[in-house]
């Protein structure tokens, strides 16, 4: 089940742009692996609007940022930050999703946990995010 909900959310084209940023609010790279994620969004007072992102990684990454975006779309930032830690701590942990929000796609994210060298390919688009806001 878990599977098909990451290749779903992989294929998904909404928040994803076709072309690289010019200036992205904030960038991840994987050395270990290659991928690189560059993100996008603009703030309407203090939600986040527009978020996209570009990405040259797996599937596993690709369907994180999709996750992401689709979460945290027109969130507040100190709402996006309080579940981008939520996540890394889901992520980190062996316990189950118990928040009430990304009830499909974050348990899908956690499966990943059982391979733990792709642990930092779900993760890279959320530690993106969490830098670039936090430098708001």
């Amino acid at each position: 089940m878990y599977e098909q909900v990451l290749l779903a959310l992989s294929k998904e084209r909404a928040f994803r742009s076709p072309e690289p940023f010019p200036s992205p609010c904030s960038e991840g790279r994987n050395p270990a692996c290659g991928d690189e994620v560059a993100l996008e969004w603009d703030l309407e007072g203090t939600t986040l609007k527009n978020l996209t992102y570009y990405a040259q990684a797996c599937a596993i990454s690709v369907a994180s940022s999709n996750a992401m975006c689709k979460e945290l779309e027109g969130v507040e930032v100190h709402v996006a930050l309080e579940r981008v830690q939520q996540v890394m701590s889901f992520l980190d942990s062996d316990g189950d999703w118990t928040e009430d929000w990304g009830q499909e796609a974050l348990p899908a994210l956690g499966a990943v946990r059982a391979k733990p060298m792709r642990l930092t390919c779900v993760k890279l688009p959320w530690k993106a995010l969490q830098e670039g806001l936090a430098s708001l």
